[in-house]
């Protein structure tokens, strides 16, 4: 029973791995945005901060799922 629960477990952490990357996706696209002046520095400063703290949410999840 318990050799189920780590692997679902496992594979919860991968997701949320995914996750992160896909948000280090949306950092980079900010940035792209932000030199092609598409979006108001202003604005990408306050995604970006949001960014981060939904990267130590992730991390956090991910350490006690550990």
């Amino acid at each position: 029973m318990r050799r189920g629960g780590d692997a679902g477990a496992k594979e919860y952490v991968q997701f949320l791995r995914y996750a992160r990357g896909s948000l280090y996706e949306i950092e980079t696209q900010l940035r792209i945005a932000e030199r092609r002046r598409y979006v108001e520095p202003e604005t990408v400063d306050l995604i970006l901060a949001l960014t981060v703290e939904i990267s130590k949410m992730l991390s956090g999840l991910m350490r006690s799922l550990r």
